[in-house]
């Protein structure tokens, strides 16, 4: 790798960095503000990050003098490091789906038209890896553990130590560029990445509630017979998991074993498969590279060939001109991923914590509880994957939003437009997800689900106003075909967005508990809650005016902001 082109490279990065805050025009002071703390978090992450590392390496050298010196010491140490060290590598692998979209201006179509190597490019891929922030924070104490070996006086030991240190970083490296490159070439194709990240997001969203279901029917066969008798001593139980030892970290932490117990022909045996391993990672990148620099990116089958239709759009009791905003925001959404998850992920992961959670707490006091947090929970899922769009409802138009800007349209009426839009997309997902907790908790009062549907339409109709603010105030140019960063809304509006949602819910959960609770009387929950969703539609209507005026005092400036200027 060339170091000129790296600094090159590198100064290109933090050029395009400068000019995202400065940029090439004036801009006032509340959009300064927004650009500067959009990389205040990071900056202050990486301040926070300097005595992490040092505590880790510190960790490090007292894990190497512990294995080096106590025998017991070295098998708890060996075993609870092959279990951490499957982090690293689960991170690696998810990292390019779950950053997808942010991008490295190494993957610029322009970049392959410079005379810089091709090899060069894809060696970029193993720098970005290596300034992971989850590598740098496992990096130190794998190299200081080495040190603690050499210092209690195990020569042998802290060479292998150092051999296995190298090759299961570089076995990290080339897992985190594999990953990256495959995951590129898979997104070429836009509506298979689509649909990839799609399916990759709701199984993420459900996949830490599933081992609550083995654990259900692991606990009910030990309840069927008794647990037999525990004859092993407490020292031949500290191993390395038997399907861990073949992954990279069992190899790992075998190396370090067997090198503690003087085993030398065990500890190289596994320190050349942990070699090997990471040779044959990095010789399948290029290959891969290669392919992703041959394959040109293609979009979804000619939509745009065929004449579209124009469709007047009508809603009961609303003027056609906000009526034609609404239905132009939820048609912009839910042509997207993210849009896409914003409708399945409430009904998926409330449903499935139900299926879960019920089975847990089918006898016993949590089974009449479960329902209210079932519900509870799946408002608060719809709101929060909703606050991806309403906390930037203007900005995620892109050019859209200067077209509708030229239209003869006033401001409140681009306002209540896009508000109404919103809570079609809260409907869209919490009605048939309510219908469903209905038939799992067949025997819970009817009354609870249409009060849950309204407490989560209550809520969010009085955060309208203050959404359309927020998003006003703290626009951010982002992309809804990406579930990364880069769909995300500005971290200042985010953050408000996330506490605002909780706070109203809350009165949801009050009725709740006063109707069932107190005065004993369920049918009276729906009727309560009406009445809250009657009060935050007056609100709602007060506060509109002025999220409206807001609004126009931005235009300009989201306009700008939109089309990424």
């Amino acid at each position: 790798m060339s170091w000129r082109l790296l600094r090159a490279f590198a100064w290109l990065q933090w050029r395009l960095m400068v000019n995202g805050l400065r940029g090439g025009r004036r801009r006032d002071a509340i959009e300064r503000f927004s650009r500067i703390g959009e990389v205040a978090l990071p900056a202050a992450m990486v301040l926070l990050m300097i005595p992490v590392l040092g505590g880790m390496a510190g960790v490090g050298t007292v894990a190497g003098w512990h294995i080096a010196t106590n025998a017991d010491h070295a098998r708890l140490a060996t075993a609870v490091a092959s279990l951490l060290l499957l982090a690293p590598m689960a991170w690696l692998l998810m990292r390019p789906l779950l950053l997808a979209g942010q991008g490295g201006v190494e993957r610029g179509e322009l970049l392959r038209l410079l005379p810089v190597p091709t090899s060069f490019l894809r060696h970029l891929e193993l720098l970005k890896v290596a300034t992971d922030p989850i590598l740098l924070i496992f990096a130190p104490a794998l190299l200081c553990l080495p040190l603690g070996a050499f210092a209690a006086g195990r020569p042998f030991l802290g060479l292998a130590a150092l051999g296995a240190t190298l090759s299961f970083i570089a076995v990290l490296l080339g897992l985190g560029a594999l990953g990256a490159l495959a995951t590129q070439l898979l997104l070429r194709n836009r509506r298979r990445g689509e649909l990839a990240t799609l399916l990759f997001f709701l199984l993420l969203s459900v996949v830490g509630i599933l081992p609550q279901l083995f654990d259900d029917r692991i606990a009910d066969r030990g309840r069927a017979r008794p647990a037999p008798e525990r004859s092993a001593p407490a020292r031949e139980r500290l191993a390395i998991p038997g399907p861990v030892r073949v992954l990279p970290s069992g190899l790992y932490a075998a190396t370090l074993r067997d090198a503690a117990a003087s085993n030398g022909a065990g500890a190289i045996v596994n320190l050349a498969a942990l070699a090997g391993l990471a040779a044959l990672l990095h010789a399948g990148a290029a290959p891969l590279h290669r392919r992703l620099l041959e394959t040109p990116e293609t979009g979804s089958a000619g939509r745009g060939a065929a004449a579209s239709r124009v469709r007047t759009a009508r809603l009961p009791l609303v003027a056609p001109a906000t009526a034609a905003v609404a239905m132009v925001h939820v048609r912009t959404v839910t042509r997207t991923v993210r849009g896409k998850m914003i409708l399945l992920s409430p009904i998926v992961t409330s449903v499935v914590f139900a299926f879960v959670f019920g089975r847990r707490f089918a006898d016993g006091t949590g089974a009449t509880l479960q329902p209210f947090a079932i519900a509870g929970l799946a408002s608060l899922i719809a709101l929060a994957n909703l606050s991806a769009l309403t906390a930037n409802q203007f900005a995620v138009d892109g050019g859209g939003l200067v077209v509708q800007l030229l239209q003869p349209l006033g401001d409140r009426q681009i306002v209540d437009g896009k508000a109404i839009g919103s809570a079609l997309l809260l409907l869209a997902p919490l009605t048939p997800t309510m219908l469903g907790l209905a038939l799992i908790f067949p025997s819970t009062h009817p009354a609870l689900w249409p009060t849950a549907l309204l407490a989560g339409l209550a809520a969010l109709v009085v955060l309208a106003p203050l959404m359309a603010g927020v998003s006003a105030v703290f626009p951010k140019s982002a992309d809804l075909g990406k579930l990364g960063k880069a769909g995300q809304p500005h971290s200042a509006a985010g953050l408000i967005a996330f506490f605002a949602q909780v706070l109203a819910l809350a009165p949801g959960a009050v009725i709740v508990a006063v109707a069932w609770l107190a005065l004993e009387k369920p049918w009276l929950a729906p009727v309560l809650a009406a009445a809250w969703a009657a009060l935050a539609f007056g609100v709602n209507r007060l506060l509109m005016p002025l999220a409206a005026r807001t609004f126009a005092a931005r235009r300009e400036n989201l306009a700008l902001v939109a089309t990424g200027r």
